[in-house]
């Protein structure tokens, strides 16, 4: 058992990574899954872009899964949020940042449906998070959204922005992230990298220096 060595690179971009926005304001990271038949994408991209429009106060990384962009053109549907110029409004469809933990590990707020980048989320650092049913889905006893337990559930725009606005004051579910990120991550004196790097060296009989 060695651990999640991703978290050890995250904890190294955060470090050497530049502000994303001009200013010390609340980030918040919406990350809709790629399968559109489950994701929020569709349904609320443009109620979410428009909320951030108007809510100057709020910074938003636009940036959902790769596979959006990739899709758009076998299924139909128009990126338009390329377009958008807004001093507090990131949008990233396909940069290395989407995947690298840039993001995860800067923001402030997770804002998501299905993905399971919320399990990353939470081992990085519990924080709060917000889960968008855009499908109505009676999801509670649901193993398939066993994440949804670790954060906020909306349906409705109303409930979106109470839920932003609770969020930048208090995490109501740190408890249960900080047990989940207990049963998952093994806690050693040595970091992730360094026990996959030794397992390693022990399969190739390499000496340790």
């Amino acid at each position: 058992m060695v651990g999640v060595p991703k978290l050890d690179w995250m904890k190294i971009k955060k470090s050497k990574s530049q502000r994303l926005f001009n200013n010390d304001n609340p980030i918040f990271y919406y990350n809709p899954h790629w399968e559109i038949e489950f994701s929020s994408y569709l349904k609320w991209k443009d109620v979410i872009l428009e909320f951030f429009k108007q809510k100057k106060f709020y910074n938003l990384i636009f940036s959902p899964h790769p596979l959006i962009q990739h899709l758009s053109k076998k299924t139909g549907y128009e990126l338009n949020e390329k377009n958008i110029v807004e001093d507090n409004i990131l949008v990233d469809l396909e940069s290395d940042q989407c995947l690298d933990g840039t993001y995860t590990s800067m923001a402030d707020v997770y804002i998501g449906d299905i993905s399971s980048m919320v399990t990353e989320w939470v081992m990085e650092k519990p924080r709060p998070c917000i889960f968008i049913n855009a499908h109505n889905v009676n999801w509670k006893g649901n193993d398939d959204y066993y994440m949804w337990r670790f954060g906020k559930v909306v349906n409705e725009l109303k409930e979106f922005e109470d839920a932003v606005k609770k969020s930048t004051h208090h995490n109501d579910f740190e408890k249960i992230q900080k047990k989940l990120k207990n049963e998952f991550i093994y806690s050693s004196d040595k970091s992730s990298s360094d026990l996959c790097a030794r397992f390693i060296e022990t399969k190739l009989s390499i000496p340790s220096k």
